[in-house]
């Protein structure tokens, strides 16, 4: 077996694993994983890990660019995602080994400050065994809005865009750097995200609403823009706006559990805490982890597939 990085050649099987892996049209895979990793925002950043036997695609695990900031200071993070295994090759601790190559070729990236990621629980423990740390989990908390809701159709989601620059956010936290080129790179690919901005409040929400199951209609909060003492009063609108507008059921928000202030909002609001959680991990690289001990700012929105 060897450990290699993505080649032009490679392309097509990689598609095909992911194809077949997921169910999911050759067309519309091919055009997001173009989107998603040769943009020109990830294009020269982007680090594509293949396991190959031969001439045959045996796994495929990515890192990709994924700043950070806390107070003035810039991280240089990549976010793991995208992670597959060809089932012929299964039962090998392959996925371990590819996850061992970052590491391993550590000296080639010496930008890189720390690696995060949101496994499922299939390779939770994969990571962990890899050395990285699970400080916390993001937690869901849902507030039930319509219990019938979801015996009616959910509006059509029309795309919608706004300027996030002006909207401060607690920068006392460690979170995801907002900036024009990295929201660009979102916005192709993905679903269509929509945006709420209060009635006289100077805070914007990020949402998705979708069929949850055959009878629940639910508005998930990917992020919010603004102060965090704006919060309760914002989803307080939010919520009446989900009702009237697109029969949701309930309202859902992920936050790390660590945020006590975000999550003394959702309670204030109604919001409750459910069993659901995302599984959060980090690893440094060329950053000292004492240098990111502090309180960190994550939600539905700050992992890839969002």
């Amino acid at each position: 077996m060897e450990f290699t990085l993505y080649e032009p050649w490679m392309h097509e099987q990689i598609i095909n694993l992911f194809v077949s892996q997921y169910n999911v049209p050759y067309n519309n895979f091919d055009k997001n994983f173009k989107n998603f990793y040769f943009h020109s925002f990830q294009k020269e950043k982007a680090i594509m890990i293949v396991a190959i036997d031969g001439k045959t695609i045996a796994g495929f695990q990515s890192f990709f660019y994924w700043p950070m900031t806390l107070e003035s200071k810039n991280f240089t993070v990549y976010q793991s995602g995208n992670s597959l295994v060809n089932p012929a090759y299964r039962g090998q601790r392959l996925f371990n080994k590819m996850l061992e190559q970052i590491t391993l070729g550590k000296k080639q990236y010496p930008s890189i400050d720390f690696l995060i990621g949101f496994p499922v629980e299939a390779s939770f423990k994969s990571f962990l065994r890899d050395g990285w740390s699970n400080p916390f989990d993001l937690a869901w908390y849902i507030k039930i809005i319509n219990p019938i809701g979801g015996i009616f159709p959910i509006a059509t989601a029309q795309k919608s865009t706004f300027e996030n620059d002006k909207y401060i956010r607690n920068n006392s936290f460690i979170q995801t750097n907002q900036t024009s080129a990295f929201n660009g790179w979102r916005k192709e690919f993905g679903e269509i995200k929509q945006y709420f901005q209060p009635k006289g409040l100077d805070i914007i929400l990020e949402y998705k609403v979708f069929k949850r199951k055959r009878f629940i209609n639910e508005l998930t909060v990917g992020n919010f823009y603004g102060s965090f003492d704006l919060l309760e009063s914002a989803l307080s609108q939010l919520t009446k706006m989900a009702l009237k507008k697109f029969n949701v059921s309930i309202v859902s928000f992920a936050i790390s559990s660590d945020n006590q202030s975000v999550i003394g909002k959702l309670k204030a609001s109604g919001f409750k805490k459910i069993d659901k959680k995302i599984h959060f991990i980090y690893k440094p690289m060329n950053l000292d982890p004492s240098n990111i001990n502090a309180r960190w700012l994550l939600t539905r929105g700050d992992i890839d597939t969002w």
